[in-house]
């Protein structure tokens, strides 16, 4: 049994659902404008009925006995692909951050919310080249391997995105939403990898994770700095001046990132570690027009 969420919690997600922005071109039945449809007579799961859905798929056998109303989802043309690029370097797990668990916690919630609608997911993990993945999981029978999965990861190493993206696999075939999931921390930075999800005509969502520590560190003194990717040291003398500084200047690397996101088109969302993962995900997200 997973350790990440409590039944309750769960209950919670089953009311959710992730907002494509864009009119997307999927491989299978489901509650998304499509450009095609059409339905196979293969049966993926039930969903909850939601004002607007077609009725023709309305389960009366259980309205019968339940009371109320459920749909049968098939495969189809009309469903999308979800995908979930999580960052998996070291800085993503360096000491009391908590980077590692909110960003594994976010994309359980988001697998998990598009598993009970029915979409197809699938997952990566990356640091200067793809590492882990799991491909097409569809309905709630698989949310164990996608929790497992995500508990399993190994963070560590170097990241880069550029480089990591530049791989044809990693790019997907089909049409869906990519969300990214990392700290950003990467020297090359982001440009050229983020062009390659957005050249595939995809809607991408950067979910930028960051700590407090690293926002506003509180260390005070002579310092030796050690890069926990690179091992590369630098020896600094904190002082209130330059710590007012680096603040600026970390502030100044998430506008960048930010409004880079906005030239191009993508949805950015700010994820602090401090913050009770339940705002995160029900306030954050709902703000971004990502979830209802």
């Amino acid at each position: 049994m997973s350790t990440l969420f409590d039944p309750q919690f769960l209950a919670k997600l089953d009311n959710i659902h992730l907002i494509s922005r864009e009119r997307v071109r999927g491989m299978q039945a489901g509650d998304r404008r499509s450009r095609q449809s059409g339905s196979s007579k293969d049966f993926v799961d039930y969903r909850t009925y939601f004002p607007g859905d077609d009725l023709r798929l309305i389960d009366w056998h259980a309205y019968a006995r339940l009371g109320k109303w459920f749909l049968k989802t098939y495969l189809d043309e009309q469903k999308t692909d979800f995908y979930v690029y999580l960052d998996g370097s070291q800085s993503m797990d360096h000491s009391h951050l908590s980077k590692r668990a909110t960003a594994i916690r976010l994309a359980a919630a988001l697998g998990y919310i598009a598993l009970v609608r029915g979409e197809r997911v699938n997952l990566y993990t990356f640091r200067k080249q793809i590492d882990q993945t799991l491909f097409s999981l569809q309905g709630r029978k698989n949310i164990s391997r996608l929790f497992q999965f995500l508990e399993e990861i190994d963070f560590s190493g170097e990241g880069d995105l550029n480089q990591a993206f530049t791989d044809p696999k990693a790019i997907p075939q089909r049409g869906g939403i990519c969300c990214v999931i990392t700290d950003a921390f990467f020297p090359s930075g982001m440009d050229q990898g983020l062009s390659y999800l957005q050249g595939a005509s995809r809607q991408v969502i950067l979910f930028h994770v960051t700590a407090k520590m690293e926002r506003d560190p509180s260390y005070q003194g002579d310092l030796r700095l050690i890069d926990c990717e690179s091992q590369e040291t630098k020896e600094i003398s904190m002082t209130n001046t330059l710590r007012r500084e680096y603040r600026n200047t970390v502030q100044q690397f998430m506008r960048n990132v930010e409004e880079n996101c906005f030239r191009r088109g993508l949805i950015y969302v700010s994820i602090p570690v401090e913050e009770p993962f339940e705002q995160i995900l029900f306030v954050r997200l709902r703000r971004s027009g990502i979830i209802r």
